[in-house]
């Protein structure tokens, strides 16, 4: 995990990224700061890293793009892993500098050459084919009673998504998902795993480019290709974009359906209402994005210059976190923000893919995919439930994403 020194001396407030029963339910946590009065709080994390975190839903509209914090990684990414290793900028691989990590100019020159690949027609072109993914998922799960749903459906869709619209080939999608599920352990395991998994990465993708060059397929990686042929985008630019479409758009899709399962498995009344055609599943997955989104907090920023608000001074060199959980409910912003509601709310106002510049380019498919992914598990299995014989679902730790680890249901009544 990171640590930082900071410029100021405050009583932080322990933040337990890695205590399962925080993570199970962190809102309780983040409502008592908000009904304080904290629109934004001095924490310390595990590790050691100490930052301020933005609670306020309008405060977090109007510093996630401040000129004034960077996204830097050579900036942010300085610390120590939970292994108790030191980490350095140096320490980490290029791969991980990438859109997310990465400041304007440099971020709107590259987001603009992929935002083309992220249009609404291109992502629903992908219906079909997220479709038949599902639908080969279900059909294998017919015969069971009883799974864990993050590893029979959730992973497995949003893994083979993914691949299909970057261009991995079939052949490789298995190991695509041995090292993105690997990564996802990497907080855990210290910085030389994730080091190992970039490589990988980095090897198979270059790998695959040098095919692309020889072939005349039409994937978004092979339009990618072109365009570094064209001298539009560096190779760095080639590697690291791809990487980030895979990881990120695996890991906010499968977070989003499990999370998004389970919030209608222990709201039975809505499971209900949804199956007999009471709401638009677009406006469901809306709220649902709201009420359990993929992501916690954003990702790490650092103050460039002094920023003054609500009475205290980011330093600069002083870390930000925006915690979208607390946003997506602040009870100034949205009416009865601790319901979860399908009607009369305008959800679609909700932080969970970030806002302006930084707005996730992969909300679209993002969305299309747990629509399909809900709507098929509702019309297959309307008696699904979760499982009373085996322990209760069970959340992953970390910073940033949001998800579970196990979803154990029962098929039947």
């Amino acid at each position: 995990m990171l640590h930082s020194e900071s410029t100021q001396k405050f009583d932080r407030i322990p933040l337990p990224i890695y205590d399962q029963k925080f993570k199970a339910d962190p809102y309780p946590f983040y409502r008592s700061l908000q009904q304080s009065g904290e629109k934004l709080a001095a924490i310390s994390l595990p590790g050691g890293l100490e930052a301020w975190l933005v609670l306020d839903y309008d405060l977090t509209r109007r510093l996630i793009n401040s000129p004034d914090l960077s996204k830097d990684f050579k900036k942010c990414i300085v610390g120590e892993s939970a292994d108790g290793s030191v980490a350095s900028a140096s320490d980490l691989h290029p791969i991980y500098q990438h859109l997310h990590t990465t400041d304007p100019p440099e971020h709107t020159s590259l987001r603009s050459l992929l935002a083309t690949e992220f249009t609404r027609s291109r992502v629903l072109q992908m219906r079909p084919q997220i479709q038949e993914i599902a639908d080969r998922l279900i059909a294998d799960m017919t015969a069971m009673r009883e799974a864990n749903l993050l590893q029979v459906f959730a992973s497995p869709f949003s893994l083979h998504v993914i691949c299909q619209f970057l261009g991995v080939p079939e052949r490789d999608i298995e190991l695509i998902g041995q090292w993105l599920q690997k990564l996802n352990q990497a907080d855990l395991e210290g910085t030389a795993v994730a080091h190992e998994i970039a490589a990988n990465f980095q090897n198979y993708l270059l790998d695959l480019a040098v095919k692309e060059c020889d072939s005349n397929s039409d994937t978004l990686f092979s339009r990618l290709v072109t365009r570094h042929a064209d001298g539009d985008l560096s190779e760095k630019d080639l590697i690291s974009s791809s990487f980030l479409l895979l990881s990120a758009g695996y890991e906010t899709a499968m977070n989003l359906i499990g999370n998004s399962v389970l919030t209608l498995l222990t709201n039975r009344g809505l499971w209900n209402e949804i199956q007999s055609g009471q709401h638009e599943l677009a406006t469901v997955v809306e709220e649902l994005l709201r009420w359990e989104c993929p992501l916690e907090f954003s990702t790490l920023r650092v103050a460039t210059r002094k920023i003054e608000l609500e009475g205290v001074s980011i330093e600069p060199g002083e870390k930000v976190l925006f915690c979208f959980y607390a946003a997506n409910r602040d009870p100034h912003y949205f009416m009865a923000g601790e319901q979860l509601q399908f009607q009369c709310r305008h959800a679609s106002a909700h932080m969970s893919f970030g806002f302006g510049i930084h707005y996730c380019l992969g909300a679209g498919l993002a969305r299309l995919e747990s629509e399909v992914a809900i709507s098929s598990l509702l019309r297959t299995f309307p008696e699904m439930r979760l499982n009373p014989e085996q322990p209760e679902p069970r959340w992953l730790p970390g910073l940033t994403m949001r998800g579970l680890d196990q979803l154990p249901v029962r098929f039947d009544s």
